[in-house]
């Protein structure tokens, strides 16, 4: 076969095929990472999953999608160590018959599993998008479009577009008849298109859907106004009134107080919102560097794949599926709370401390903390 008409691992996503031995393409350091990176994601991912099933609002649509979203991490990562970490099968192998050497050769040798979840993983965070969308935009129509059973449709969505665009993947594999070994066959024509369009289906577009749809989102929430609800305390509350704050600690008569409470859903949905605006931040970050390089290497070659730095935007690529959880833990109010309920120190920790306490931040002057327990007030006075 000429050498212009084939190149061997020309157009392999990220990095050159592992093989068994670590001096080889794939460095022991390499495969340690992957191996962390891997196990990381299966145990963070699978917190997620557990946490929001547990949780009341897991029928939420919301909450279905970022629990698919968790699921496709948590199987990228386990594929991750399946095929990047653990030892593959070799071509030529003696032991294989010449039926069951393809299907090795296209399907596994090929990373195929593991690189159609990745895709699943971007389909799955423009749904998420897109859900936001609709419920932010278009209220109506998602509450027709978005219900509980065919949701569960929508989540299947992501796997079915990822695997099935990933499948060119396994017709660009197969065994060279002169060496019997697994490669690429491929010309520069078709490594070009090849590099082009996995660029703009699987960052550029994705990516600017995104940005494009939170924009619009940001602003439509901008135009808005959330309403004030009136109405009174549950039962009688001591507090100070403006005027006593920097004179007196005279409490105010235990006569109910009125409130002004807050639009909690707005909140809610306004919390959904920045914390899929960080993932998708996150989603920019991790592979931006890596699709950057990819393309360059599909149309010019100019960069070496075993070179430190291109070996390092590989890692950055693979750790998005272990920041999300993260994001959730730290941004995620639903997922928080779910955490709390199931790990029993937090929840003693926040039950110590959350009480029934009203903070009253005064500019310039000191804080006044009132505590109603037990209908006695206690008075703490903090300096800035």
């Amino acid at each position: 076969m000429a050498t212009s008409e084939t190149t061997l691992f020309v157009t392999v996503p990220l990095d050159s095929l592992p093989t068994s031995e670590p001096s080889s393409s794939d460095p022991l350091v390499m495969r340690v990472a992957y191996g962390i990176i891997g196990t990381v994601g299966i145990l963070s991912n699978g917190l997620v999953i557990y946490v929001l099933i547990r949780v009341s609002q897991t029928r939420q649509v919301i909450n279905m999608f970022i629990i698919n979203q968790s699921l496709i991490d948590m199987f990228t990562s386990l594929m991750l160590i399946l095929c990047y970490v653990l030892p593959v099968v070799q071509f030529p192998s003696p032991t294989l018959s010449e039926s069951f050497g393809r299907f090795v050769c296209v399907f596994w040798y090929s990373k195929y599993p593991c690189w159609g979840s990745i895709i699943a993983s971007t389909a799955n965070l423009v749904c998420l998008t897109m859900e936001r969308y609709m419920a932010v935009i278009s209220p109506l129509r998602y509450q027709k479009l978005f219900r509980w059973p065919r949701s569960v449709w929508l989540a299947i969505l992501p796997w079915l577009v990822g695997y099935t665009y990933q499948t060119y993947w396994i017709f660009m594999h197969t065994i060279d008849p002169d060496t019997g070994k697994c490669g690429i066959r491929t010309s520069k024509e078709v490594q070009i298109a090849a590099g082009v369009t996995a660029f703009v289906t699987q960052y550029f577009f994705p990516l600017s859907l995104m940005t494009f749809v939170y924009i619009r989102i940001a602003k439509s929430l901008n135009h808005r106004v959330e309403p004030m609800v009136s109405g009174e305390s549950s039962r009688p509350v001591s507090t100070l009134s403006p005027s006593q704050v920097g004179n007196a600690w005279e409490p105010v008569s235990n006569d109910r107080v009125p409130t002004m409470l807050p639009n909690f859903r707005g909140r809610a949905r306004r919390n959904v919102i920045k914390t899929l605006v960080l993932v998708c931040v996150a989603f920019f970050v991790c592979w931006t560097p890596n699709q950057v390089c990819y393309l360059i290497f599909n149309t010019a070659q100019d960069i070496d794949k075993k070179s430190p730095m291109f070996r390092l935007t590989i890692i950055l690529a693979f750790c998005n599926m272990i920041v999300n959880p993260f994001i959730y833990a730290f941004k995620y109010r639903v997922f928080r709370h779910g955490l709390l309920e199931i790990v029993p120190c937090l929840r003693l920790a926040l039950q110590s401390t959350a009480d029934t306490s009203i903070r009253l931040e005064v500019p310039n002057q000191r804080s006044v903390m009132v505590r109603t327990d037990d209908s006695r007030v206690s008075k703490t006075v903090k300096s800035k």
